[in-house]
């Protein structure tokens, strides 16, 4: 997989406290100690920032208009607005335009992308309650010519394990944290159900692994390594 001017995208998706910025993290030590010249995403846009804080001006054209009016389309849809969709819209835009326009010729072979497209489509569908259509075919546009590029790394959890994670976490700051039991409970299951209809439907024709995020990280990492050094 892959082209040859391109690096390979690994991007994962999974519910909140699944372990997806751990396994990105062990799978980014791994290729670096393989000499594979791998970075994450976080990275690649602290550095266009610095370079130029407005960097995605320069790379909007005409054809990516029909992707901005629907993300707009997407923000204004339901009511009351809620400042959140702004923060998914601008990730899902964001990376539209790395993927497609700032990856051709960079040094890295590998982009490792913990919170990817999928997750932000994900996340703001779960914030709004929109449509499946209307999800799915922004899902479709922002990663259309990616087939080759992409990986999607499926990350699939016992539901009661990712509770216990979120139940044990430090901070307060996300919007899972403060829920009491009951709800933490119901808005998982909705989760599954909204990832599962995303995989079996949209994302069926990339490359894509199944991972188990109830197994050691670092078993995790390994079978992506395997996969991508066939």
């Amino acid at each position: 997989m892959g082209r040859n001017d391109k690096p390979i995208i690994i991007e994962f998706n999974g519910l909140p406290g699944s372990g997806k910025t751990t396994v990105a993290k062990h799978l980014l030590g791994i290729l670096r100690q393989k000499e594979i010249r791998a970075e994450n995403i976080d990275n690649i846009k602290k550095k266009l920032k610095k370079d130029n804080k407005y960097w995605y001006l320069k790379h909007t054209n005409l054809k990516d208009i029909i992707i901005i009016i629907h993300l707009i389309f997407l923000l204004i849809k339901t009511k009351p607005f809620q400042k959140k969709r702004i923060r998914y819209i601008k990730t899902m835009y964001l990376l539209y335009l790395i993927y497609n326009k700032k990856l051709k010729n960079v040094e890295y072979d590998i982009i490792v992308v913990d919170q990817g497209i999928v997750q932000a489509v994900i996340s703001f569908y779960y914030l709004d309650g929109l449509s499946n259509n209307s999800y799915k075919k922004v899902l479709l546009r922002l990663l259309n010519n990616l087939y080759q590029q992409l990986l999607i790394i499926n990350c699939s959890i016992d539901p009661v394990n990712t509770m216990n994670r979120i139940a044990e976490r430090d901070n307060n700051e996300r919007r899972f944290d403060n829920m009491t039991y009951d709800d933490l409970e119901k808005n998982i299951q909705t989760q599954v159900h909204m990832f599962n209809q995303l995989r079996s439907s949209q994302l069926e024709n990339f490359n894509k692994i199944e991972l188990n995020m109830d197994n050691n990280p670092a078993i995790n990492s390994e079978t992506i390594y395997e996969r991508i050094s066939l």
